[in-house]
């Protein structure tokens, strides 16, 4: 009797521990599915973060990967409302801020035919005007691009203690070399900003000083040939 209390106490036991050790495995199962869940959260805003970007500037900048467009499809194929997005994104605008736009384009847009440049610049005082907001110049700097002379352009609006800087270009003309080597900034060819730290007035002369500098490498390259 002895005997078989004494197996049925070890069978009790090591039942406990089995169980036990399914508990532990399950629980680190469980911890391992959730940071495997959170990856794929940090993925996927990671991927709706990047396509947001892309669908700013209408899919134009460095956006020639294939692995893009396939997770587009796929987040199109799990049910997302792409025309929402895009709407949220590009079509949905303030009336103040149509204005500012209306605005920067009739009276503050300058256009460099010989550089084929173009220039925005908006103060603090211009802004307040039409009640700025974040995000109401968004795309302004890539309107000038629709002129056909004009290769690259470059928006400066100024904020408290700096300006900040936004540049676009098409075809070969490298905007964040420009940034880079002037505006504290850089970025991809075509797509690039940055901050100057001084005046709106001083940040002009700054391009001005630039299309000079671009006349005289022109000038070089033309006497080298």
């Amino acid at each position: 009797m002895r005997q078989k209390g004494r197996c049925k106490m070890e069978r009790k036991v090591k039942h406990e521990v089995v169980v036990e050790l399914l508990k532990e495995a399950l629980e680190e199962e469980s911890q391992l599915l959730k940071k495997e869940e959170e990856l794929i959260k940090q993925k996927e805003s990671n991927f709706k973060g990047n396509i947001y970007y892309y669908s700013q500037v209408n899919f134009s900048y460095n956006s020639n990967n294939p692995d893009l467009y396939l997770i587009v499809a796929e987040l199109v194929s799990r049910g997302i409302n792409k025309d929402r997005i895009y709407n949220l994104a590009i079509n949905t605008s303030s009336a103040d801020r149509l204005r500012l736009l209306g605005y920067a384009l009739s009276e503050k847009m300058q256009v460099f035919g010989e550089q084929h440049a173009a220039l925005i610049a908006l103060d603090k005082s211009e802004l307040e005007r039409f009640n700025y907001k974040k995000g109401d110049t968004e795309s302004l700097v890539n309107m000038p691009l629709q002129i056909p002379e004009v290769q690259w352009s470059l928006f400066l609006r100024e904020e408290d203690g700096y300006v900040k800087v936004s540049a676009r270009s098409q075809g070969e003309f490298a905007v964040n070399k420009i940034c880079e080597r002037h505006f504290n900034g850089g970025g991809h060819k075509n797509a690039a900003g940055g901050e100057f730290y001084g005046t709106i007035d001083e940040a002009v002369a700054t391009f001005h000083s630039l299309l000079a500098e671009l006349d005289a490498e022109k000038e070089d390259n033309n006497n080298e040939k």
